[in-house]
């Protein structure tokens, strides 16, 4: 998932690049999953939440973990731990099934994009923000003095 700001209220306990991997792991959740998510999601508010999710496949992961370790310049992304993670694929993905399904909403859906390809995945992105920032018809907002009547000597 991308997230854009969790602020430290909602993210308690989470201590990850991903605060909803945590979840996955032995499945014991200090709160409802649901309920977490949704503390992200003032619908009342001037807050729009956007929540993506970057799918990659079990086989991208096994390359990157190959580039990671292999390649010098990119062994500072790879930790060991991850291989022990990545035994648990099958509970990892029923918990982020679960997630996705559990917290969706109107006024905060997930959208799945499929992340093997950066390039597709970064375009994916970028469409569905600026369909959000379109949304929100922003307007500059009016100045605090008359334009007219200021001069510039």
């Amino acid at each position: 998932p991308l997230h854009l700001g969790i602020d430290a209220k909602h993210a308690r306990g989470v201590q990850s690049e991903d605060p909803f991997l945590y979840l996955a792991r032995e499945r014991l959740v200090p709160v409802p999953l649901d309920q977490l998510i949704r503390n992200l999601e003032p619908p009342q508010c001037d807050i729009r939440v956007v929540k993506i999710f970057l799918h990659i496949s079990k086989a991208e992961q096994r390359r990157r973990f190959e580039v990671r370790i292999h390649e010098p310049r990119k062994q500072w992304k790879f930790d060991p731990e991850d291989l022990l993670k990545r035994a648990k694929w099958s509970a990892y993905q029923r918990a982020y099934g679960d997630m996705l399904g559990r917290c969706n909403s109107a006024h905060a859906p997930w959208y799945v994009v499929p992340a093997d390809h950066k390039w597709l995945r970064d375009l994916a992105v970028a469409q569905i923000m600026l369909r959000t920032l379109k949304s929100l018809s922003l307007r500059l907002p009016p100045p605090k003095f008359d334009p007219r009547r200021i001069r510039v000597r």
